[in-house]
């Protein structure tokens, strides 16, 4: 499969757009499981979960008919470090391995970006 011209930001739009609706599903999700959220809101909550995923699940599909596996997938590990920042907002304790956790995830998403660049780059010479 090969990446169309422009198709990194295309590829990291797409992917951190799902990433938003995973981590807002994330968000919901803990949400719903606080003692004061049990009942109605709770099985509304779901709901909201539920459709979030189906359009992360169609915002796949797109994904996957443009980009090579290889590219794609690592990209969307950008939702742990958004989880990191999220449960600060739960008053999760925030320590030292999870920030250099979350930032060497960010690290190798972003070479990777750079690597899927640089062979779109190249194989634009060549043509």
């Amino acid at each position: 499969m090969s990446e169309r011209p422009n198709s990194i930001s295309h590829l990291l739009t797409l992917t951190m757009l799902n990433v938003a609706l995973q981590v807002t599903s994330a968000i919901l999700v803990k949400t719903a499981t606080l003692p004061a959220r049990i009942g109605l809101l709770s099985l509304l909550i779901v709901g909201v979960v539920l459709i979030l995923n189906f359009g992360r699940f169609i915002l796949w599909q797109a994904i996957h008919k443009r980009y090579d596996l290889s590219v794609a997938y690592p990209a969307s590990a950008l939702f742990f470090p958004c989880v990191v920042i999220a449960s600060y907002f739960f008053g999760e304790q925030i320590d030292a391995m999870k920030v250099c956790g979350a930032a060497l995830v960010t690290v190798g998403v972003a070479l990777l970006m750079l690597q899927a660049r640089n062979r779109l780059h190249e194989a634009e010479k060549l043509a």
